[in-house]
């Protein structure tokens, strides 16, 4: 992908001359945006001073066609907030050259697009692994192991059976983590689905088996089809599985599972989610 950039020379007068850059850059655009934590960049530079709100969305930046100079900068989110397109078309249609009563155009109206904000997506990383599956748990005198990362960091109990972490789909940040044990508990199942089944709403929702889960499993086959599972749910006897589903009622497509019989895993999901999500 390319960043949009445009350079040019406006004329005020009959000697006088204002000069505009502006460079837009989407989330996977090569460049940099001087504002941390931030996805894309976007700069809009009146006589070589940037103006543009750095926000993600429509940047906009009014400069007085008489003077020069900026008079003006607003951000409009047309990704995050439903209502900031007619926010924005209510703003420009706002703008017009009668302001102040003069004859010419009065106004210059330059505009960016950047898909910047506080946290755009959240990097999601699961594996689950059998107690015959290759590799090794951190955690000691375990068989098997199961990672649920969020942004890099761990949130998975690491306990026999499933373990599930719940993440804030509007943040993207984990709010919960528990651990069923599907092969020692018998009443792990019904406590799974009455858990699986009480999340609600935009929720992301990681799960992983570690060492064997398929044991008392079947009472929670529907409660994890909910969350966007499909057949094969039942992994074999100390076999893999690992989900990112959804709790609202309109799935997205970036739900995803991964399913190994015993020996042949472990399996392995890794997603960046967009966290403004349809």
């Amino acid at each position: 992908m390319s960043q949009a950039t445009k350079s040019m020379m406006i004329v005020l007068g009959s000697t006088a001359y204002v000069h505009i850059h502006i460079l837009s850059g989407g989330c996977d655009d090569p460049g940099r945006s001087h504002v941390s934590n931030t996805c894309g960049f976007s700069y809009i530079e009146v006589n070589g001073k940037d103006f543009s709100p750095h926000s993600r969305g429509y940047n906009v930046v009014v400069v007085d066609g008489k003077t020069g100079k900026a008079v003006e900068a607003r951000a409009f989110d047309t990704f995050g907030i439903s209502s900031s397109g007619d926010h924005l078309r209510e703003y420009l249609n706002s703008l017009n050259g009668n302001a102040h009563h003069t004859p010419e155009p009065r106004f210059h109206v330059f505009v960016t697009i950047s898909p910047t904000g506080s946290t755009a997506y959240v990097h999601i990383h699961i594996l689950s692994g059998g107690c015959d599956d290759p590799g090794r748990s951190h955690v000691s005198n375990t068989c098997g192991f199961s990672y649920i990362e969020v942004n890099g960091k761990d949130f998975s109990p690491h306990s026999r059976g499933y373990n599930v972490v719940v993440v804030d789909g509007k943040t993207g940040k984990a709010v919960e983590a528990r651990a069923f044990d599907t092969f020692g508990i018998s009443s792990s199942g019904d406590h799974l689905r009455e858990y699986l089944n009480s999340l609600n709403g935009n929720k992301i929702v990681l799960v992983a088996i570690q060492d064997e889960g398929s044991k008392f499993i079947k009472s929670a086959l529907d409660a994890l089809k909910r969350l966007g599972a499909t057949h094969p749910v039942i992994p074999d006897y100390q076999g893999s599985f690992a989900l990112v589903g959804y709790a609202g009622e309109n799935k997205p497509a970036w739900i995803a599972q991964k399913v190994a019989k015993g020996g042949l895993g472990p399996s392995e999901i890794s997603l960046k989610i967009p966290l403004a999500f349809k």
